[in-house]
């Protein structure tokens, strides 16, 4: 008896947190449809459809709902034809299609249990033609005048191929050109203040951020066909000797031979030491024909304060319980204390490379 009590709660348990994992997978795939992400909503549910034929009804009815707005919000981008951006109507396609895909995965007994009321399947063959076409569109519409533009083209005609099972001759010659078009090569020019560590830790950083970026291959400056500028000015930095600020203090201690307490004086010693630096930060980033991509100016700073106090007794004769002397604190590495000015840069940097490459 004990033992079907305990199968049952188990049995219970299991249930609760199946449901509540469903749930979480729910409510991610509401959150990437309120965004218009519908094919990510649709992979989001893809493992309940999948397993078995026993299907969580709320998976069924989510899934059926998301399938019908989505087809239902690309049609709405991809008939303003004209009037709509290229690249968004590009896109829908491309979306459009995951959906199409996705839904002809699915297993024959899932799809029957789906109701008569959804967006109808579209040709797989079709809709991939139409996404190619129209990247190709908008990577002849595009150009190649500028580094942003020979970055989204080459973007343009990758999609292209991507999504076509056999590429003509013309896509394939277009691809490839965008390709060597496309400057990756980069070198860091360094200007201004000329410290060499604090140079190398700065330019170290800022190579590790283009890389990371996949836009770049770090070059020298003989093969560069892009090149990231980094200008230093007004450079501080001090480190100087600990100040000492003293303070006489009192402490009453009882005595053997007097009735009333006695004050005993002693040495309170506060030690401050200070860290501090600063500069002004200008970087650019310039293609091949000397165009500015971006630009920045920030200026940085970092300080550190470190406090210690030691104690001082000033008359021997009587034995004080005072606090343990303090030593002096370790200060942050100088490689560190640099990076921590640098963070906010980095950050800015990131974000404007993101934004480049953002399609």
């Amino acid at each position: 008896m004990k033992k079907n009590i305990y199968s049952y709660i188990l049995y219970l348990c299991l249930a609760l947190i199946f449901s509540a994992c469903t749930m979480i997978d729910i409510n991610q795939a509401s959150t990437y449809a309120s965004k218009r992400q519908y094919h990510y909503s649709l992979l989001q549910l893809d493992s309940y459809l999948k397993k078995g034929n026993e299907v969580d009804p709320k998976v069924l009815q989510k899934y059926e709902q998301f399938w019908n707005e989505g087809n239902r919000y690309y049609d709405a981008i991809i008939q303003q034809m004209g009037i709509a951006d290229l690249k968004q109507i590009s896109l829908a396609k491309e979306r459009k299609l995951l959906m199409h895909r996705h839904f002809a995965s699915l297993p024959e007994t899932i799809k029957s249990k789906l109701s008569s009321n959804i967006y109808t399947p579209m040709n797989i063959t079709k809709l991939q033609k139409e996404a190619v076409d129209s990247y190709i569109s908008l990577g002849d519409l595009i150009g190649n005048s500028s580094y942003s533009k020979r970055l989204h083209q080459n973007y343009a005609y990758e999609k292209a191929m991507k999504y076509s099972p056999n590429p003509s001759l013309d896509l394939q010659q277009k691809w490839n050109f965008s390709k060597n078009n496309l400057e990756r090569n980069i070198y860091v020019r360094w200007n201004g203040y000329t410290d060499s560590f604090f140079q190398n830790i700065l330019v170290t950083k800022i190579q590790n951020l283009l890389i990371d970026s996949d836009l770049f291959i770090l070059g020298r400056s003989q093969n560069a066909q892009i090149y990231f500028d980094v200008d230093i000015e007004n450079y501080q930095f001090s480190n100087n000797p600990a100040s000492l600020k003293t303070e006489t203090k009192y402490k009453e201690i009882s005595v053997s031979y007097q009735e009333e307490k006695i004050k005993v004086p002693y040495q309170e010693l506060t030690f401050t030491k200070k860290w501090y630096l600063s500069y002004i930060l200008r970087y650019q980033l310039v293609d091949k024909n000397g165009n500015i991509i971006f630009s920045g100016y920030k200026p940085c700073k970092n300080q550190e304060e470190k406090i210690w106090k030691q104690f001082v007794v000033l008359d021997s004769r009587y034995p004080l319980n005072l606090p343990r002397n303090e030593q002096e604190p370790q200060g942050k590495m100088e490689e560190e204390f640099i990076t921590d000015s640098f963070i906010s840069s980095l950050k800015e940097i990131q974000f404007k490379l993101n934004k480049l490459s953002n399609y």
